[in-house]
């Protein structure tokens, strides 16, 4: 027969359990939205390089296309961190 204290130590573990799983499913999905959040920046910077270094006028339209839709996905991406509250160096980022 299990007592009392014994039944609540063995679920206070499985609450334990429960919550580490949760947790640990919360910091992977920072990580992986952070890991997205780069790759956007990334593309942004690259777009603003390429336009600065495009040369022929007719991929002139094609760089300024580039670069706004970079701009675009990498804002969406900071407007979404700020409204799920993740945690982001921003100072890391801009």
């Amino acid at each position: 027969m299990i007592t009392r204290t014994k039944r609540i130590k063995k679920e206070s573990n499985i609450l334990d359990a429960i919550t580490s799983i949760f947790t640990a499913r919360k910091i992977n999905e920072c990580d992986e939205f952070y890991n997205t959040l780069e790759e956007a920046k990334r593309e942004w910077v690259d777009s603003q390089i390429y336009f600065d270094n495009v040369s022929d006028p007719e991929l002139v339209d094609y760089a300024i296309h580039m670069m706004e839709a970079s701009e675009t996905k990498y804002m969406y991406l900071l407007n979404k961190a700020k409204k799920e509250n993740y945690s982001v160096d921003l100072s890391r980022l801009i």
